[in-house]
């Protein structure tokens, strides 16, 4: 399962699941931490990124909308991100990602 939700984000996991940069394998190894969580139970997510909203909202919105379509159990996903990104975004864009199951 793992394997195809990466495949079918080459834009985040590189092409054909496999990573094409160290960032990439750590996107999916960070994803297979997710994955290992919800299956022991888990009802929280937590995005391990430095700067998880500096990605654009678009794009954030959707990976959280896969997490949520993959692993319907996740009644949170939280995320770290510093005051200056959180300025950045407008506040349409932060209701989107609320919209998409951000919580904290």
């Amino acid at each position: 399962m793992i394997r195809d939700f990466a495949r079918s984000r080459p834009d985040l996991y590189g092409a054909g699941g496999e990573p094409r940069s160290p960032g990439h394998a750590l996107a999916l190894n960070t994803l297979c931490n997710v994955a290992d969580c919800v299956r022991h139970g888990a009802l929280r997510g937590f995005l391990q990124d430095a700067d998880a909203l500096a990605m654009q909202p678009a794009s954030l919105a959707g990976v959280l909308a896969d997490l949520k379509k993959r692993f319907p159990t996740i009644e949170h996903v939280s995320a770290y991100a510093p005051s200056k990104t959180c300025a950045r975004r407008t506040k349409e864009g932060l209701e989107t990602l609320q919209g998409n199951g951000l919580t904290h």
